[in-house]
């Protein structure tokens, strides 16, 4: 009953994580139109509301690199185009009572570092920029030790901001290490201030 209002300006939409549902969803529109086999699908069947079976983790490790082909990178309010891109997804962390990703079902996936530096270089020389924005909700330590040793041995030029969380092991070494590797911002999230 809730959705009622929604389903006034559209038919159908797609909760979680959307990659598999919204291929799927436009296999069925080009097809036989079956959309109860369409994961995570929220959508109207005649006067009814069906909502489908969820499918709350993708593997980051099948995703290919981002493709921004189309978009008007150029009308982005910034001076240069800055690429947004995903290293892990959900938050290794997962214990705050006050955050919507521990009632989602998510769990913390991420993609190999390397593979995660070559999209880099990937996308750097496709769209011609050195600029990125890691989307994560929150970069993990370790592969990020990782990801920034790579991304110094390769000598890209890359520049970067990600978000992090105040960690008792985040040492002047790693953020060292990462201003080598192009790390430009870093946004803290504080959860709270207890010991």
């Amino acid at each position: 009953r809730r959705c009622d209002r929604l389903f006034q300006v559209t038919d159908d939409f797609i909760v979680f994580e959307g990659e598999t549902a919204l291929l799927e969803l436009v296999n069925q529109l080009e097809g036989k139109k079956d959309f109860s086999k369409v994961p995570n699908l929220i959508w109207r069947n005649n006067d009814r509301i069906v909502v489908n079976q969820p499918f709350y983790s993708e593997n980051l490790a099948d995703h290919p690199a981002p493709n921004y082909d189309g978009f008007p990178l150029g009308k982005y309010l910034a001076p240069h185009t800055v690429l947004p891109v995903q290293f892990s997804r959900g938050c290794y962390y997962k214990d705050c009572a006050f955050c919507a990703l521990t009632l989602d079902h998510q769990n913390f996936r991420q993609k190999d570092p390397l593979k995660v530096v070559d999209e880099l270089e990937a996308l750097s020389k496709k769209y011609d920029t050195p600029y990125f924005f890691f989307t994560d909700e929150c970069l993990a330590l370790s592969p990020t030790k990782r990801l920034c040793k790579e991304l110094i041995s390769r000598e890209l030029g890359l520049q970067w901001t990600a978000e992090l969380r105040f960690e008792k092991n985040l040492s002047r070494d790693l953020l060292g290490l990462m201003r080598e590797a192009g790390c430009q911002k870093i946004v803290f999230g504080l959860e709270t201030y207890n010991a």
